[in-house]
């Protein structure tokens, strides 16, 4: 049996905007695809939420927080959590749940030009636990490991230390190196690689070690994130971000490329061949979304690039009906549905993959995209979690499926209530924008006679000027 983990619970505290949201993907529709929609008003957390599984992947990968994830942190609050439940299902049924605390520290050997300390993220406190699928009853919820950056304590709880250490000094020193090094570089305990390396080769709970590796190798294999920046790309004409994932056999890339779309370009050999696998593999769904078309990198000759090796000068050209025009003069939601489109293809067939998309309906024709959607729903064998301003899929997806973000920065998300098998849920979704029908407001409201006051108010001075 293939082994499929997808996340089943998300909670986050204290992130940007969101004083506390949870979202649970177990009641999304189906056994098959797991696809969930948010959303909501601007600046209602929606965001936030992806931005929450890029922080995950980057923990469960055993990678450093990035810099520029201090700045996440809701205003005024000293400590961010994310607490993350798994279902693993891989012979058997476990459930995994991680919870982190990441903290806003100031590192004195980190100095900006003014010679002051730098403020970093690092992992205060994380706990992995689990829970087995037993005689068809889940098992007591049971601690595999904890970490706590600021105690003396190296393995906890204490139970664990047995198991992991084995009474063995020299083993216990080598944790505890592991733990200095995690605290150094701003990354989880749990995950680092030199912590599994360690469990690997001194553990012998097998079942312990393995869960941790499970989880590890999904973030960096099957747990994949497209954040809105790189739309950023698409509205400036500059690029077009491919993001990808290309399996041989065991091995795997996986990443995004980004080729230059305001004139040709010279890219490694590398990077042209990949691309033109993908755009290969993507042409078969392409001209199914927009009929009749097809993309296709356009040779121009080899060039030499900086670091002394040969590249392949190229332009991406968009062929209708035997006509090619540059891919610069297409639409910005043509080229966003390139973009996503070689994930959405991974994901589509790959169970255990998981993508999170921000602002998938960047420029999209809303029509097209509840149709994307629809046969992602009803087709697809992955896990889908996207941002959206487009109504158009609420009205052809599962209730279920379906998350709206709040006014309420205390908690941020909820599904629908109320909504009935003939109901419209993009309709009901409306009404209670007005109404104000559901548990939580939906929509902070604006007055029209003050928006109108407060442009008019400005006439005399724009006049004056």
């Amino acid at each position: 049996m293939e082994k499929i983990i997808r996340i089943q619970r998300a909670e986050i505290k204290n992130l940007q905007n969101v004083r506390k949201g949870s979202i649970d993907f177990s009641k999304c529709k189906g056994c098959n695809a797991n696809i969930t929609g948010i959303y909501g008003q601007n600046g209602s957390g929606k965001t936030s939420f992806i931005r929450s599984v890029a922080m995950l992947r980057h923990l469960l990968s055993g990678a450093s927080l990035k810099a520029e994830y201090v700045g996440r942190m809701t205003t005024g609050q000293s400590v961010t959590t994310l607490d993350f439940e798994f279902f693993l299902r891989n012979g058997g049924f476990t459930k995994l749940f991680y919870k982190v605390y990441l903290e806003k520290t100031t590192d004195p050997l980190e100095l900006t030009e003014e010679k002051e300390a730098k403020e970093a993220l690092v992992v205060s406190r994380e706990i992995l636990s689990y829970s087995a699928l037993q005689d068809d009853r889940w098992s007591p919820t049971e601690k595999i490991l904890e970490y706590k950056r600021s105690s003396p304590a190296v393995i906890l709880p204490k139970a664990r230390e047995k198991e992991f250490v084995g009474g063995k000094k020299n083993v216990l020193n080598e944790f505890q190196v592991t733990k200095g090094l995690a605290s150094k570089l701003g990354t989880s305990f749990i995950f680092l690689k030199d912590t599994i390396n360690v469990l690997n080769k001194h553990c012998k709970n097998h079942r312990f070690t393995g869960l941790i590796t499970s989880l590890k190798e999904y973030a960096m294999r099957n747990l994949f994130i497209i954040e809105n920046r790189d739309s950023g790309w698409i509205n400036l004409n500059a690029g077009l971000p491919f993001s990808f994932k290309i399996s041989e056999g065991s091995t795997f890339t996986m990443g995004t490329l980004i080729v230059a779309l305001n004139k040709p370009s010279t890219i490694p050999q590398m990077h042209f061949k990949i691309v033109s696998r993908l755009i290969s593999d993507m042409n078969r769904v392409l001209e199914k979304i927009i009929p009749g078309l097809t993309i296709k990198l356009k040779e121009l000759g080899n060039q030499l690039i900086e670091n002394g090796s040969m590249g392949v000068n190229v332009d991406l050209v968009s062929v209708r009906k035997d006509t090619e025009i540059p891919l610069r003069y297409e639409s910005d939601g043509i080229k966003k549905i390139i973009s996503v489109l070689h994930m959405l293809i991974e994901t589509y067939n790959n169970p255990s993959m998981t993508l999170a998309i921000d602002e998938l309906d960047s420029g999209i024709f809303e029509y097209m995209l509840g149709e994307l959607l629809q046969s992602f729903e009803q087709g697809g064998e992955g896990q889908l979690i996207y941002t959206s301003h487009n109504l158009r899929p609420m009205e052809l997806l599962d209730k279920n499926s379906v998350v709206v973000s709040t006014a309420n920065p205390n908690n941020r998300y909820i599904r629908l209530r109320n909504i009935k098998t003939n109901n419209n849920t993009k309709n009901v979704f409306l009404r209670d924008i007005v109404l104000d029908g559901q548990s939580e407001t939906i929509y902070e409201p604006t007055n029209i006679f003050e928006i109108k006051h407060a442009f008019r108010s400005l006439r005399q001075n724009t006049h004056a000027s």
